[in-house]
């Protein structure tokens, strides 16, 4: 296990460095308002990729770790089907918007969102290949697409100043290492199938977490959709304050993968004491790396993407504090959702995004970038808690448990 973590550790490493590239390219080569519009798209694309079914990746990835791998085309038959008829209407509703109604602007969005969407129907690879402990496989995609990216992104940015060019360069390097990334999961594949009573467990979770990550997928991307609304050049300058704790809390999950992977095949109680023995070396390392990037940030990003973007230090600064907990709440919840049925962890994400949503209303008339700051930090606080409590339900339970829900 220590092997595999340290081959994505430097993974995620090269990543960083690619992801922080390409982000310095936008950031040089594009207006604070282009770069504001690229980001925005995004959001709207993070909004329609609900089509997707998300909740599909919990459903493969529990499949395979119990050796049903042939849950894995089945779910994929689903998920298509749907982003297909998504991207349809994607499409005609540009076309109507452009042609008819005769706003462009918006017929543009939406045609850029139907090409974009397509190619995340294909994102299902890692929840096959990380139960498969093909960790080699996983990290050297992850890599090359972090590489590419960076490459077309930054010379399509550095010869056009457009940021419309940028994102059809996006369009077609994501979508051929997707479906790359795609058969090379399908490789990996064996075909046992499980029993029709688990098959349909299994989907039913899948359909559960789906529908979950529908409200929590518009829920985490309205920050950057109210601040891209309200001026571009408010979401650029906070998209440059997330990317050091963004860098870190992607990464952070990837590596967490390995021992939850590993945990994830023991048997209930021998995961409970995996949790039990290293919950407060996982917070601990969680507030060494916040501690690094309030440190760094007021070098880094200057250096890296301007002064004009000064403004985002104290935003990178103030949510590296929430690092520590959420990497906690992965390792915690991770047991919920594959030992069990994950209704803990379905529970309290619908609590704690309603939480951040109300905060959102109430403080966002008067702070504005703010105010989706400071209910970041509270919706993440209650994260922890939730996490907290369930690790010390775990402790009163841990000679009796089984693998039955709580």
């Amino acid at each position: 296990m220590m092997k595999d973590s340290l081959l994505i550790l430097a993974s995620q490493i090269l990543m960083a460095l690619f992801n922080l590239a390409a982000s310095a390219f936008l950031a040089r080569n594009l207006s604070m308002d282009g770069l504001g519009e690229y980001q925005l798209i995004l959001a709207y694309l993070g909004v329609a990729s609900i089509a997707a079914l998300p909740g599909m990746n919990t459903a493969i990835y529990k499949s395979v770790l119990k050796g049903y791998d042939s849950i894995y085309g089945k779910a994929q038959k689903r998920v298509l089907v749907s982003v297909l008829i998504c991207s349809g209407l994607l499409m005609t509703t540009s076309w109507i918007y452009t042609n008819v109604r005769g706003n462009f602007k918006v017929g543009q969005v939406l045609f850029f969102l139907s090409l974009l969407l397509p190619a995340t129907g294909f994102q299902k690879y890692d929840s096959v290949l990380l139960p498969k402990c093909r960790f080699v496989a996983s990290r050297l995609i992850s890599v090359l697409s972090s590489f590419l990216t960076a490459i077309v992104i930054g010379l399509t940015s550095f010869y056009t100043h457009d940021f419309k060019a940028v994102l059809l360069a996006f369009i077609g390097i994501n979508g051929m290492l997707t479906i790359a990334g795609h058969f090379i999961a399908k490789m990996s594949l064996g075909s046992a199938e499980p029993k029709n009573d688990e098959e349909k467990k299994i989907f039913r979770q899948g359909w559960e977490f789906s529908l979950l990550a529908v409200f929590n997928t518009i829920v985490l991307k309205i920050d950057r959709i109210i601040l891209g609304v309200i001026d571009p050049r408010y979401l650029a300058v906070y998209y440059i304050g997330t990317i050091m704790p963004r860098i870190v809390k992607d990464n952070l999950k990837n590596i967490a993968a390995v021992p939850i992977s590993w945990w994830g095949r023991k048997t209930p109680q021998d995961n409970i004491q995996k949790l039990l023995s290293n919950w407060y070396k996982i917070l601990l390392f969680g507030v060494c790396l916040s501690a690094i990037i309030i440190a760094a940030a007021p070098v880094v990003l200057p250096i890296f993407f301007g002064e004009e973007y000064r403004k985002s230090v104290i935003i990178a600064q103030v949510l590296s504090l929430t690092i520590p907990t959420n990497i906690l709440a992965a390792f915690v919840f991770s047991f919920d959702t594959f030992q069990r049925r994950g209704r803990y962890v379905q529970i309290h994400s619908y609590i704690q995004k309603i939480f951040y949503c109300l905060s959102l209303v109430i403080f966002l008339q008067f702070w504005k970038i703010k105010a989706v700051i400071f209910s970041i930090l509270l919706m993440e606080l209650y994260r922890g808690v939730a996490a907290i409590v369930y690790l010390f339900i775990i402790l009163k339970r841990s000679n009796s448990i089984d693998a039955k829900e709580i």
